[in-house]
């Protein structure tokens, strides 16, 4: 049954905070659950990645990554925390996590950028999580490229402006198929990006 009522019951929160009895696996079954109940309550997750419910921000973080850990992105774009019961649909500004860390694992083609998320999430970036890079135009600042690490199942980071500038500094021209084009070696892939960006 499907429920679009209002999304400010407090209960639809309780219920979401009482998944706790989940907290410390390394992931919650979420593929196994596909509940009939969907409703929407009023989360939002801001573009610096802060969780906000009813306007205010969550600051528990050990909350606010149970919740990271039932989030699913459907084919229809939209973002729900799911539990057995329900699947409560949430507001993502931007993308839901943020990449605050990257480690790089050996050097030139063969090197690994290794990315941990404000969940606490690391991946390396690959064939299993591409990196992607978003043109974004401000009235301040002009045009830029934002890069983004999908970290599992669609659910993509933000690059932090920190890991932007180490990511930068490994910029290489590719080779082959890539000759002429800037990009960042990882895993045995060769992420580009536009040279107009650095124009």
């Amino acid at each position: 049954m499907k429920d679009n009522t209002s999304d400010a019951d407090p209960a639809r929160y309780n219920r979401l905070a009482a998944l706790s009895r989940f907290e410390g696996q390394s992931a919650p079954p979420i593929h196994l659950w596909h509940p009939e109940r969907i409703c929407d309550i009023d989360m939002k997750i801001d573009r610096n990645g802060d969780w906000h419910h009813e306007g205010t921000q969550i600051k528990r973080a050990s909350l606010t990554r149970l919740f990271s850990s039932v989030m699913r992105l459907e084919d229809d774009g939209d973002y729900f925390l799911v539990t057995p019961v329900e699947k409560c649909r949430i507001q993502v500004e931007d993308v839901p996590f943020q990449a605050i860390l990257m480690r790089v694992d050996g050097s030139g083609n063969s090197q690994q950028l290794v990315f941990t998320s404000n969940m606490a999430e690391e991946a390396i970036a690959g064939a299993d999580h591409p990196l992607s890079f978003t043109e974004e135009t401000d009235s301040e600042n002009g045009s830029s490229f934002i890069p983004y690490i999908e970290i599992r199942d669609g659910l993509k980071a933000r690059v932090s402006r920190n890991v932007y500038y180490q990511l930068m500094d490994l910029l290489e021209e590719g080779e082959g198929d890539n000759k002429g084009c800037l990009g960042v070696w990882s895993n045995g892939c060769f992420f580009g990006i536009s040279e107009s960006a650095f124009e």
